[in-house]
């Protein structure tokens, strides 16, 4: 079965691999929990905003960004060519911001509903102080292979929600910032 594994990072990437878990990996990896993230509908203008605070402000090369960006949207594109696609996300802000933009996007795409499946955890049998999925050994993260569940229309629906409240700005607040020769109002 055609499986396509989500990630907000490469970390699990060849354990997936070594714990005998097949399937393509796509890295869908913006930092949204940092940042200014503009509430405009436009996919340009928004990638154009991340696409600066990330080089500008985090240092980020800018071909090295600029692939990654174009490759998880590229990625999102082709979840046709998939029978199952399957979310991995921890409990910290930034798999949760990036998940609940993913979750959002995904929401207006019906025609995948019935093949996203997420695996999210916020500990893991045996470890005291759980920080992530890429701290799990590929045996480790082999034993949450088939505990994935489906994810619903309440989800989708609260990640619009959260999507929406994430990015929103005070009434009558708007933010002005130059990214490189840029400028965004958020």
């Amino acid at each position: 079965m055609p499986t396509l594994h989500i990630r907000c990072g490469s970390d699990i990437r060849d354990d997936l691999k070594a714990a005998g878990i097949e399937g393509d990996f796509l890295e869908f990896a913006d930092p949204v929990c940092r940042g200014l993230v503009p509430a405009t509908q436009d996919a340009t203008i928004f990638r154009d905003a991340r696409l600066a605070y990330i080089v500008d402000v985090l240092g980020d090369p800018t071909e090295e960004t600029n692939r990654k960006l174009d490759a998880a949207e590229a990625g999102l594109t082709r979840l046709s060519d998939y029978q199952r696609v399957v979310l991995w996300f921890e409990h910290d802000i930034y798999d949760q911001s990036v998940l609940i933009r993913l979750l959002a996007t995904l929401a207006d795409c019906p025609e995948h509903h019935d093949r996203i499946w997420l695996i999210s955890t916020d500990r893991f049998p045996g470890i005291d102080r759980f920080i992530g999925l890429g701290q799990l050994t590929p045996e480790q993260l082999g034993t949450l292979w088939g505990n994935e569940q489906r994810v619903n229309e309440s989800q989708y629906d609260l990640a619009r929600r959260a999507w929406s409240t994430f990015r929103a700005t005070k009434p009558g607040l708007s933010v002005v910032r130059t990214f490189g020769t840029r400028e965004f109002v958020f």
